[in-house]
């Protein structure tokens, strides 16, 4: 009997979840997918709720820094938890509809998304931003940097072969590169 209790209490708290989630819907967009170095963003969000006057979330652009490893690069739109926080100069919570544009210049390389989450729900958008020498393909600067850092490893390792001497500096260098 308490089992099915349990059970029944789960399934209503489960279902007033989903339906609690589905009540926010959001469109967020960029103005491109690619930029160079020195461009700027332009991230707009569209939040809207079939139930609440109001609703807390965050903007957030996070760097792909590996396939399994991010970090937070930039909040671009946060409302805060606390009244106290408010007062000082946050905002709590965002009457509905909810629509802004964020700007932002990017200048560091790399892969990115923006996520909006607003009341349990999250949306994401991914972009890149890239050199901004015209003629030059990163994958080639990067080729290049990797040869140059090899051949300064073999000079090393060449070094201590002709001399049988090490010093700490070309031990941290091999290790380094390996």
């Amino acid at each position: 009997m308490k089992i099915k209790i349990l059970l029944v209490l789960i399934t209503l708290i489960l279902s007033i979840s989903q339906a609690t989630a589905s009540e926010v819907t959001i469109e967020l967009s960029l103005d491109k997918e690619n930029y160079k170095v020195g461009e700027t963003i332009q991230v707009t969000i569209n939040v809207e709720s079939n139930k609440s006057k109001s609703v807390s979330g965050d903007i957030i652009i996070y760097e792909v820094i590996t396939e399994k490893k991010i970090r937070q690069y930039l909040t671009l739109f946060q409302t805060v938890s606390c009244m106290e926080c408010a007062a000082a100069g946050g905002v709590e919570s965002v009457d509905m509809p909810f629509q802004g544009t964020y700007s932002r210049q990017m200048n560091d390389l790399g892969r990115y998304y923006v996520v909006a989450n607003f009341g349990g729900i999250e949306k994401k958008v991914f972009f890149s931003v890239s050199a901004d020498k015209e003629g030059v393909n990163e994958t080639e600067d990067l080729m290049e940097n990797e040869t140059i850092a090899n051949e300064t490893t073999n000079e090393t390792i060449e070094e201590y072969n002709q001399t049988g001497n090490i010093t700490e500096i070309q031990r941290e260098n091999i290790k380094m590169q390996n």
